[in-house]
C-alpha cells in the first residue's frame, strides 16, 4: 500500500515539475506582442503616432508602415508636429488597445491637403520610403516626441501601420509548480525508506506488554494450594494455626500409631 502511495507521489510530482517547466519554455507567452492600426480608417494626407504609443511599455521594438507609393517618415516634437498638422486632415496614433493586439487611431476631418515634410528642417530625423518601412524608433533625445507620415501633401498617407512591443505577460505559477513538483518527486522516493526504518525501530516483543503473565506462575500456584489447605472438606475457611482434626479410625496409617503409643501405658 505504501508503495502504491509512494508511486502516486513521483508520477503526480513528474507531472507537476512538467507544467511548470513548460509554462518557461514551450507555454511561455511570446517575447513581443505586436499591435496593428484598424484598416478601414478614413485616407487622409497626414499621420500621426503620438508620445504615448511610442513610450507604450517602453517602447516599440519595430514600426511597419506600408503605403501606395512613396512617403515619407519625419521625427519632431509633438508641439513641431501639431504646428505642420495645423488644419489638415489626418488620422492620429493615440493608443493601444487593453489586449495589446490593436492601435487606437482616431480620425480628424480638415482641408484635404498639405505641404510635404520632405526636406524641412524641422525634423531631427527623416527615412523616406517606397511602398513599405522597417523603422526602429530610438529617441534621439530626453523629452517628449511623435511621428508623421505623408506621401506628397496630397495623396493619403499610410494608414496600415504595425508596432511591435516587448511582452510583458507572465506565468506566475512557473516557479511554484516547479518546486511542488521537486518536493512531491523527493517525498515519494523517500517514503519507502522512511516506512521501513520506522517499521524496524517500532517492533513489539512478543511477550504481553507490562509484564503481565498469562500462565500460573510458581508463585500463584503455591498460593492456590495455601488456599485449598485453608479450606475445611465443606468449603469453609480454616482459621490459620488450626489444622482441621484427623480421623484416627480411618485410614491405615493412623492405626499402627495408635498401637504404638498404648504399648507402654500397659506395661
Amino acid at each position: 500500500m505504501r508503495l502504491k502511495t509512494a508511486v502516486s507521489l513521483v508520477l503526480l510530482g513528474l507531472l507537476t515539475l512538467l507544467a511548470g517547466i513548460g509554462q518557461l519554455t514551450f507555454w511561455a507567452p511570446a517575447e513581443t506582442v505586436t499591435a496593428s492600426a484598424p484598416g478601414d480608417s478614413k485616407a487622409a494626407p497626414l499621420t500621426v503616432i503620438t508620445q504615448d504609443v511610442l513610450t507604450h511599455k517602453g517602447g516599440p521594438r519595430q514600426i511597419s508602415v506600408k503605403g501606395d507609393g512613396k512617403f515619407v517618415l519625419a521625427v519632431g516634437r509633438p508641439d513641431d508636429v501639431d504646428a505642420w498638422v495645423g488644419k489638415t486632415a489626418h488620422n492620429t496614433i493615440n493608443g493601444v488597445s487593453e489586449d495589446g493586439k490593436s492601435l487606437q487611431l482616431a480620425g480628424t476631418d480638415g482641408e484635404a491637403n498639405a505641404p510635404s515634410p520632405a526636406g524641412s528642417d524641422l525634423w531631427v530625423q527623416t527615412e523616406n520610403a517606397d511602398g513599405q518601412l522597417e523603422y526602429t524608433f530610438t529617441p534621439p533625445a530626453s523629452g517628449n516626441w511623435s511621428l508623421l507620415l505623408a506621401s506628397d501633401g496630397t495623396k493619403p498617407a499610410p494608414s496600415s501601420v504595425s508596432i511591435t512591443f516587448a511582452n510583458d505577460a507572465t506565468m506566475p505559477w512557473a516557479v511554484p509548480l516547479i518546486v511542488i513538483g521537486a518536493i512531491l518527486i523527493v517525498a515519494g522516493a523517500a517514503l519507502p525508506f522512511v516506512s521501513k526504518f520506522t517499521k524496524g525501530r517500532g517492533g513489539r516483543p512478543n511477550g504481553p506488554r507490562g509484564g503481565v503473565t498469562t500462565g500460573n506462575s510458581p508463585e500463584t500456584a503455591s498460593k492456590g494450594t495455601a488456599d485449598e489447605t485453608d479450606k475445611d472438606p465443606l468449603g469453609e475457611d480454616t482459621p490459620a494455626g488450626d489444622a482441621p482434626a484427623q480421623d484416627t479410625n480411618k485410614g491405615t496409617a493412623a492405626g499402627p500409631a495408635l498401637r504404638i503409643s498404648l504399648v507402654p501405658q500397659l506395661l
